[in-house]
């Protein structure tokens, strides 16, 4: 070879170089930056996926640097990049948190596996190298394997497949696997990648048991509620019961401890004997009745050979383990709930709770039921008095009804028949008494005086009790009153009396306006304004004060005097009928006044209240309830 040609072979063979360099550069610079990254970043399973491919094109690239190296052995800086290519590789392989691992696609032993492989199955490198899953037994289900090569063999890779591996010490890891085939240096190795997920399928598995507990209960709670009798809600607990647990009997019994027997509610074999509403024997049926009758769990785990009759037929129908729950009320056993399984030891821990707490539920209920019947049970008794009561209360009805006609007869016989007599007596006594003046001594004269003004005050009498009779007997009308128009028919009524005496009533200028019966209000203060006139010292005019004032939905109407008073000890009786506090001479009166206000009040739904101290005057206070508009 001529000189010119062997430099122009090295001057081919450094461009050459020259690029690998920086083909190599480039490449192992930007795979090695997105693996890092990516394996940071790792958080779910899709994750997985995008770590192996990240570590598959690095691999692939690693291997593409091994042919170019040998390709160009003359170079050692080449060597070198090779070098620091795998370091990375090896980094990024060890660094990944999940199980990690490279192994020989012709004989299946394992060529390099991480720290996450260690951490999760428990084996050492030491342990693992040079091994196949097969010599480890690492494969739970052999299936698995099956079902990977099969895959493998199609698509050359499989994603975030799930299956069962056994660690070393005998754990059963599930993993979410993504796995795919690379070649180095012509050799095929299976790169997989693995997610621990047991506590995740361990955590679904408890929510989704979790859940059908809770629709068990959902559903029994529905059952027992919609329930029309104590049977009803005794076979919705076990049909409950019995599409939840895996077991071969479940029954309820209800003991009746005087006669020693207990009446036996089963569910779950069709030829059961004992369980159809018979009666058994407490003590051949239950092992250990006193723990019951202290609230406790019975558990039996293997049925005993001798313990009666009941307990034989239980082994007969295939049932070798049972747990006997207390149904407690007020502290006092009333029956079990009872679980039987085909195996010894049969129940768990878990079975344990949830038959606890459908006992608890059913006791529950029960009680409900047994309060519910015994409502049922009193409200019949009250509809019966209730009955009893209308038929009192129509009775009392028809006598009130016949006592206000007779009340009616009674008014319009005392308007005819006794004031035309009073007239007459009056009549005459005016006439004898202006007619024959002179005639008559002075004796004779004070006579005819006092039968005339007797009379006169028999005829105010009786017209205050007309009126006091007539109160509520016709309907009330409520409207909207203004107390300043009730004022002006006030003072229009008591005009001569107000004359007479030379009263002053003073009005409050903002009085309010009432929603009220116009008519009972008015005969309120035309008596109280009446009442302050007469009541009041003779030696100055009355002064009368009458004012208003809202307090939230009520008004209440005030009338205050500056009279003689009344004493605190007689505040009460003052409103009684026919009670007087002075002489008639006096201070004249009927002594119905106040007992129409206090009758008036009553029919407006308000209240009256007194404040006075004798010789203090007096104030009235009529609170209309709601009445504020």
């Amino acid at each position: 070879m001529s000189k010119d040609t062997r430099q122009n072979d090295a001057t081919i063979t450094r461009r050459d170089t020259a690029r690998l360099k920086a083909q190599l550069r480039g490449q192992v610079s930007q795979f090695v930056e997105a693996t890092l990254v990516t394996a940071r970043q790792a958080a779910n399973d899709q994750d997985l996926q995008s770590m192996l491919s990240a570590i598959e094109r690095l691999g692939q690239n690693l291997g593409q640097a091994i042919d170019a190296w040998q390709s160009h052995r003359s170079s050692k800086e080449n060597l070198d990049r090779i070098q620091a290519i795998e370091e990375r590789f090896r980094r990024i392989f060890h660094m990944i948190p999940d199980v990690v691992s490279l192994s020989s696609i012709d004989t299946g032993t394992y060529l390099d596996v991480n720290e996450g492989f260690t951490r999760t199955l428990g084996y050492e490198p030491d342990e693992v190298l040079g091994k196949s899953a097969l010599d480890l037994n690492v494969w739970h289900d052999p299936n698995d394997r099956k079902r990977l090569s099969a895959a493998l063999q199609r698509d050359g890779r499989i994603e975030n497949e799930e299956f069962a591996f056994q660690a070393k010490d005998g754990t059963i890891v599930i993993g979410l696997m993504s796995a795919t085939i690379i070649e180095i240096d012509h050799t095929k190795m299976l790169l997989a990648i693995t997610r621990n997920i047991t506590d995740r399928i361990e955590t679904e598995r408890e929510l989704k048991h979790s859940k059908g507990r809770l629709e068990i209960f959902h559903r029994l709670d529905r059952a027992i509620i919609e329930a029309r009798s104590l049977t009803d809600m005794i076979i919705a607990t076990l049909d409950a019961l019995s599409t939840f647990l895996p077991l071969t009997r479940v029954s309820l019994a209800l003991f009746d401890e005087e006669a020693g027997t207990a009446k036996v509610h089963a569910h779950g074999i069709a030829q059961d004997t004992i369980g159809q509403g018979h009666l058994v024997r407490i003590s051949q049926s239950f092992p250990d009745v006193e723990a019951l009758q202290r609230g406790e769990t019975v558990r039996i785990p293997e049925m005993p050979e001798q313990h009666g009759a009941t307990m034989a037929q239980l082994r007969h129908m295939g049932i070798q383990s049972s747990i006997n729950v207390p149904l407690v009320i007020h502290q006092e056993l009333f029956g079990s709930l009872n679980v039987g399984y085909p195996v010894p030891n049969g129940y768990s821990d878990e079975d344990i709770e949830v038959v606890e707490e459908v006992a608890n539920l059913l006791v529950i209920a029960w009680e409900q039921t047994r309060l519910h019947q015994e409502i049922a049970r009193h409200a019949q008794i009250l509809e019966k008095e209730v009955e009893a009561r209308t038929a009192e209360l129509k009775a009392s009805n028809r006598e009130l009804a016949q006592a206000n006609e007779d009340l009616k007869t009674f008014a319009s016989s005392v308007s005819h028949d006794l004031k035309a007599p009073l007239r007459a007596i009056k009549g005459f006594s005016e006439i004898i008494a202006e007619r024959y003046k002179n005639m008559l001594p002075d004796k004779a004269q004070h006579y005819f005086d006092r039968i005339i003004e007797a009379s006169t005050h028999m005829s105010r009498l009786i017209d205050d009790l007309l009126t006091y009779a007539r109160l509520g007997r016709s309907a009330l009308h409520f409207e909207s009153v203004p107390l300043t128009s009730l004022v002006e028919d006030v003072q229009n009524i008591l005009a001569s009396k107000l004359d007479e005496t030379q009263a002053k009533l003073e009005v409050a200028e903002d009085l309010a306006v009432v929603r009220a019966d116009r008519n009972l209000l008015l005969r309120i203060l035309v008596n109280l304004v009446d009442n302050a006139t007469t009541y009041s010292f003779h030696d100055r005019p009355p002064h009368v004060f009458l004012s208003s004032r809202t307090e939230g939905d009520d008004v209440v109407v005030e009338v205050r005097d500056e009279g003689i008073g009344i004493d605190p000890k007689f505040h009460e009786k003052v409103f009684e009928l026919f009670q007087r506090l002075q002489h008639q001479q006096e201070y004249p009166g009927t002594g119905v006044g106040l007992a129409i206000v206090q009758r008036c009040t009553d029919l407006l739904g308000g209240t009256v209240e007194l404040h006075s101290q004798i010789g203090q005057g007096s104030t009235f206070q009529i609170r209309l309830k709601g009445a504020n508009q």
